[in-house]
């Protein structure tokens, strides 16, 4: 193995395949990015205005429209998980804020969803 000198993050969510994925589920992944979560500054302008706490929960409600027709568990998690990896948006100042693995803060991430039971498990891990 080499030797690695930045940071590694790990991140798991578990999903019931037989329940119906909510925003705020979709949320707790945007959550591992603090631009997402905590810095009020890098949200955008109405985001708080039109009700939501943080950009998470915006950003989720934006990601679940997308993708709520998919009837299968892991097909509409794997859509969900690509569109929330894509996932960007633009403050009134001009500043585009993305998703932490395609930032560049993030040197690289891998991904997978295995199917446990009746559960998804999604994992992310990524290096900065």
């Amino acid at each position: 193995m080499g030797n690695h000198s930045g940071n590694i993050s790990l991140h798991t969510f578990i999903f019931n395949k037989n329940t119906e994925l909510h925003a705020g589920d979709i949320a707790d992944i945007f959550d591992i990015d603090s631009d997402f979560k905590e810095n009020k500054d890098d949200f955008r302008e109405d985001t708080v205005a039109i009700g939501y706490q943080t950009e998470s929960q915006r950003c989720a409600v934006e990601v679940l429209e997308m993708h709520k027709g998919i009837k299968d568990a892991k097909e509409q998690l794997e859509a969900i998980l690509d569109s929330v990896i894509e996932h960007s948006f633009e403050t009134d100042d001009g500043t585009i804020t993305q998703f932490v693995l395609e930032s560049s803060h993030c040197d690289g991430y891998e991904t997978s969803i295995l199917e446990s039971g009746d559960h998804l498990v999604l994992s992310i891990a990524y290096t900065s």
